[in-house]
């Protein structure tokens, strides 16, 4: 059964990244006041994490050759903090991903609290005229798609929904 109707923390998972949680439940699990309960939720959230390295392992092999941007972005992420705007969308895909695949349909939350400063700080950046049209051409492109494909969507459903298929594009 899933738990959909849910909304992980990806803020943390972006900002100080997976490392950050195997970190805290090491220290916790030393703790000789936890019951036999806690310690097991402990280790089941280990066990998690466990996971999706070896799915992270894999999906680096999977991209070493036909997506070298993509698997250069996870060398970083989702178990470092990200370090710019796209390997900030690509740990919060990563983890969507493999939540959706858990059998889970998440919300994803505010992406514009979750992304914002990236995305700024990129723009702001001595590379920002590189990174604007690219920016500009991935809006252009989900714009094109919006309104030909799905019929108009941005026009039944709001502005919104940009910045998701634009997260999802750079995942």
């Amino acid at each position: 059964m899933s738990n959909s109707h849910l909304t992980l923390n990806f803020y943390r998972v972006i900002h100080e990244g997976l490392d950050s949680y195997t970190a805290e439940l090491e220290q916790r699990l030393t703790d000789p006041s936890l019951t036999e309960r806690q310690r097991s939720v402990l280790a089941g959230m280990q066990n998690v994490i466990d996971a999706i390295r070896i799915w992270h392992k894999r999906y680096l092999e999977a991209t070493k050759e036909i997506k070298p941007a993509v698997h250069n972005r996870l060398l970083q992420v989702p178990f470092g903090p990200a370090r710019d705007f796209h390997e900030a969308v690509q740990s919060l895909w990563f983890i969507f991903a493999f939540i959706r695949l858990c059998g889970n349909w998440p919300g994803i939350g505010r992406i514009d609290v979750l992304l914002g400063d990236y995305l700024k700080n990129d723009l702001l950046s001595d590379n920002a005229e590189t990174r604007a049209k690219a920016y500009f051409a991935d809006l252009s492109m989900l714009k094109e798609f919006l309104d030909t494909v799905h019929g108009g969507v941005v026009k039944r459903v709001g502005a919104e929904i940009d910045c998701e298929k634009i997260v999802y594009k750079y995942a």
